[in-house]
């Protein structure tokens, strides 16, 4: 398992970590949780993230590597991709 909460950089440490146990986590976390709540939501600091997502998205304030974000509603069976 990963420790990174205590690193001095928490973001190479996640860079760093092994893929399968961060997959691991995060289903333990996403399925822990109850239905129709959300288990992780960013919490804008005024560093490293300035606002909120979805107002970054709508002022085209992303980094310019690619990325890709994907929706999935609880309830339905469908996944929504969107492609920068």
């Amino acid at each position: 398992m990963f420790r990174c909460a205590s690193a001095s950089d928490t973001l190479k440490c996640l860079r760093q970590a092994n893929i399968t146990a961060l997959q691991d986590a995060n289903i333990e976390i996403n399925t822990s949780g109850f239905y129709f709540t959300n288990t992780f939501v960013p919490v804008v600091d005024g560093t490293f993230i300035t606002d909120r997502p979805t107002q970054l998205l709508k002022d085209k304030k992303v980094n310019t590597v690619c990325a890709s974000l994907s929706l999935v509603p609880v309830i339905a069976d469908m996944t929504i991709f969107y492609d920068w």
